[in-house]
């Protein structure tokens, strides 16, 4: 028989952090000649509702860490005021990050903000796809994919 030992331990500071916003949006008193109905389902439904963010870093020594999980539920998108707008799906995103300092004042960063690629919907209005928007260009957490970056730091 073996047993295999496992042991937590913690070492260093880990700080959680969790935000979150609910927004709803609506008008309750317009001028139709200057305001449409059209407009106003626009600013009543293009913002997602719920925006979530949950944040564990830790700093160990010569090393730092960020994990951040980025959350918002699905928005209608009104491009070129086509009506109805099209509804698209809740989105995730996770964004993550390593430091090193091996000085007082130097810092090397490695880092991807939505780490596994992830895009919105594809937008079915062919007038976009004709000039290449093949996401809604008013996607909450955008439509460009996966950002990935190195960076060095120096503190005067």
């Amino acid at each position: 028989m073996y047993t295999a030992p496992l042991d937590l331990t913690a070492t260093g500071d880990s700080e959680m952090t969790f935000a979150g916003n609910w927004t709803q949006t609506e008008v309750v008193r317009r001028n139709p000649k200057t305001l449409k109905s059209l407009r106003i389902q626009q600013l009543e439904d293009s913002l997602p509702n719920v925006r979530l963010s949950a944040t564990l870093t830790h700093d160990e020594g010569f090393w730092r860490g960020l994990v951040r999980l980025n959350y918002v539920n699905g928005a209608t998108d009104f491009t070129a005021d086509a009506e109805p707008g099209t509804r698209y799906g809740d989105e995730v995103t996770v964004d993550v990050e390593a430091a090193y300092r091996p000085r007082a004042r130097w810092e090397f960063v490695v880092g991807a903000e939505n780490v596994f690629d992830n895009y919105p919907d594809s937008d079915p209005n062919a007038q976009h796809s004709q000039v290449g928007a093949r996401y809604p260009t008013s996607a909450p957490l955008g439509f460009l994919g996966g950002f990935y970056y190195a960076r060095a730091r120096y503190e005067f």
